[in-house]
């Protein structure tokens, strides 16, 4: 994990502060491969030093990183325009490597270190981010193929058909049933009700995936008895 690169443009940066000062849409950038050899080298190895992982803006580390002939390479880097502000909503940090799809916007990071020391979901979503090495490493289907620009179909509306409860088999009766008669009474009309429930249940059910199984496969009509129309039949007279 390499703290401050990113893409912006498809071109690699490094990431020189997260936030301008009164202005915490911007952030300022160096592009990588802009940069004359000599300055790449410093601001790369300054980099990945200790004190440049370690800061929480890499400016504070090239404040205090030098070129070969002493000059301070922050100033050098400010004053011939190797540093250049953007919207930070238009930079991907790439924690994990440039060619990774694990990455975040800026923007997005920059909201979720602010929140960090309340902890709770900010928190809990950037320890994910480390442990999943990014967010994008467990996208959903519906995110993937949004990206691919592929359009999503709606999910047709199943159908439910009513699920009637099961037809006993077997009415068992009570113990209490055979000593008492008004209990017998109460228990036998309790049973016909169920079943009568689920008769009308059922009955539902069955109209309801015949009215489906019309729509998919209409039935054929039936054809009427007789002679089809325009069929004549000729009756010859006998001759006496």
């Amino acid at each position: 994990m390499l703290k401050h690169v990113g893409l912006h443009n498809a071109q690699k940066i490094v990431i020189v502060l997260n936030q301008m000062p009164n202005e915490e849409h911007m952030c300022l950038v160096t592009y990588q491969e802009k940069l004359p050899p000599r300055y790449y080298n410093a601001v790369m190895s300054t980099l990945n030093s200790p004190e440049g992982q370690a800061a929480k803006d890499f400016a504070t580390a090239l404040e205090g990183a030098k070129l070969e002939d002493d000059r301070n390479l922050a100033k050098v880097l400010y004053t011939e325009g190797h540093l250049k502000k953007v919207p930070a909503n238009q930079v991907f940090a790439t924690p994990y490597g440039y060619q990774s799809s694990n990455k975040i916007k800026l923007n997005e990071l920059n909201e979720y270190m602010k929140k960090i020391e309340q902890g709770g979901d900010a928190l809990k979503k950037l320890e994910e981010f480390d442990e999943n090495k990014g967010y994008h490493g467990k996208k959903k289907k519906d995110d993937l193929t949004e990206t691919a620009g592929i359009p999503i179909a709606p999910t047709p509306t199943p159908v439910n058909p009513v699920v009637a409860k099961p037809v006993p088999e077997q009415v068992s009766v009570p113990a209490s049933v055979l000593t008492d008669p008004k209990s017998a009474s109460n228990e036998l009309r309790t049973q016909g009700d169920n079943l009568r429930a689920v008769a009308l249940q059922l009955l539902k059910q069955s109209k309801i995936l015949t009215e489906k199984a019309e729509t998919m496969f209409p039935t054929q009509p039936k054809r009427k008895k007789g002679r089809p129309v325009g069929s004549v039949t000729v009756v010859k007279s006998k001759t006496k």
